[in-house]
């Protein structure tokens, strides 16, 4: 066995070896192993001839966090990461070492049996990582890009194995949770350092990937009767990070009943039609807004702000922040007037679209060339001033809209977010998620604020009865 005494002896001294005994046995395990892939292989071919499969579904079998061939492999090629180390010592500790994700090339061998982790493994190498990898870096700094990796790994070897069981449900939901809280705080201006091996899109897309299949796992494992707790919290972080996609919000719509009524999805629906009521113009690649509404930006704000947006919640639905604080700002240069020495002022601007200080609302304003006066006015009318003779028309007023290229970056929002971790570590909110989740009041029916609570489109298991009226984005019977 792989964890018996004489064998952690056997490796620890073979870690301990000169470089030249470690790549003697980096060749000597390169043959057996390509002799037990053929081996391998050739019984893979009976099975698929006697059974009539197409393929041959990998099962793992390494216990260990990172299987042995990779940790002689990365000692040789000098690929260790500094967590990998023991504590103050340039010494590899195999008991440290998880297994690094490697990109699928093409003509890349089949990974063998001992070389992919088996379920209860990866449920140790995650809880690992996060309570004793997270809890010794809070802020993340230094272990975001060993956890992106791992974490990226650990999902590689669950797709390899075709598992589906509430262990990978766990982990995903753990994986998902990190990356939230990982964009969140590496988009910090304080962290320039971070940022320079940072990259805003790879972390939303490793995030849209793990909450894709997180919807695919929820949606197999219902129709074999299975119920996941956590169903309705990551239904609504996948539907604000797909805010203006009415295709999103349509399969929420056929959700289950108890899924759909739940606290936080409801939330997630209203910051969703909050944000989408700005009477802004639709993109080819956006949903359509709703027509002749009112700008209901400022609430979007309150109600990030709000103890009703549990604090992932908020986090995600920062990615949007700047978005939708431009259909504001066009909006307001559109309606309003200027006049030489007025505009509006700089701190209610900074509160009503939950800036964390007046300098980086008046970076944001000048990003779209909207200039703040030195009384600390915003004038927003004066952008729109611009000779028509410079485009090609005739003289006097443009009315010109400057989009800025690239767009203005999502920086980390802590004003209106922070305050909501009630001192809750990092390493707990990645575990079991977010403590205001559990407090959230249920909406009843009828009219909440602004909009009346959604109920479910008409399906086997929520039929709509004739007599009640549909909800605001349902559609009628009979339509």
């Amino acid at each position: 066995m792989l964890n018996d005494p004489d064998t952690l002896e056997q490796r620890r001294l073979r870690f301990q070896r000169s470089s030249k005994a470690s790549l003697l046995d980096q060749a000597s395990l390169r043959k057996n192993r390509a002799k037990h892939r053929k081996k391998l292989e050739q019984q893979a071919q009976w099975r698929r001839q006697r059974d009539g499969l197409a393929e041959n579904t990998n099962v793992g079998t390494c216990e260990l966090m990172c299987p042995e061939f990779e940790q002689l492999d990365r000692e040789v090629n000098r690929e260790i990461d500094r967590f990998e180390y023991k504590p103050g010592t340039r010494e590899v500790d195999p008991q440290r070492m998880v297994k690094k994700f490697r990109r699928s090339d093409a003509g890349a061998e089949t990974p063998l049996p001992e070389d992919i982790r088996t379920p209860d493994s990866l449920v140790r190498t995650m809880d690992y990582l996060v309570s004793e990898i997270v809890s010794k870096d809070p802020e993340m700094r230094e272990c975001h890009l060993f956890l992106w990796d791992r974490t990226r790994a650990i999902r590689r070897d669950f797709t390899y194995q075709n598992i589906l069981d509430m262990r990978m449900v766990s982990v995903f939901e753990k994986i998902a949770r990190f990356h939230i809280l990982a964009r969140h705080l590496m988009m910090t201006r304080e962290g320039e350092r971070s940022r320079e091996e940072f990259s805003e899109k790879q972390e939303s897309d490793q995030l849209s990937n793990t909450l894709l299949s997180l919807m695919e796992f929820y949606d197999r494992l219902r129709v074999k009767g299975v119920r996941c707790p956590n169903e309705a919290e990551f239904r609504a972080y996948h539907l604000i990070v797909h805010m203006f996609d009415p295709m999103v919000k349509l399969r929420v719509e056929m959700l289950p009943k108890d899924v759909f009524m739940a606290s936080i999805l409801q939330q997630a629906l209203r910051l969703s039609r909050l944000a989408q009521s700005n009477n802004d113009y639709a993109r080819d690649w956006a949903a359509t807004n709703y027509l002749s509404a009112p700008s209901f930006v400022p609430l979007f704000f309150r109600e990030i702000e709000s103890p009703n947006t549990p604090y992932l919640l908020g986090c995600v639905a920062e990615y949007h922040f700047s978005r939708v604080r431009r259909s504001w700002l066009y909006a307001m240069m559109r309606s309003t007037g200027f006049k030489s020495g007025k505009g509006y002022p700089l701190e209610q601007l900074v509160e009503r679209l939950g800036f964390d200080d007046v300098e980086r609302c008046r970076e944001f304003c000048c990003e779209f060339s909207i200039s703040v006066a030195d009384g600390g006015k915003v004038e927003f009318g004066k952008a729109l001033m611009v000779d028509a003779g410079e485009h090609g028309g005739a003289s006097g007023s443009y009315m010109h809209f400057k989009e800025p290229v690239p767009f203005p970056t999502n920086w980390s929002n802590h004003r209106i977010l922070d305050h909501k971790r009630s001192g809750m570590a990092f390493e707990m909110l990645i575990t079991h998620g977010d403590i205001n989740i559990e407090v959230l009041l249920r909406p009843k029916s009828g009219i909440t604020g602004t909009f009346a609570v959604l109920t479910p489109l008409a399906s086997a298991t929520t039929p709509l009865a004739s007599s009640t009226r549909p909800a605001f984005g349902e559609r009628p019977d009979g339509m």
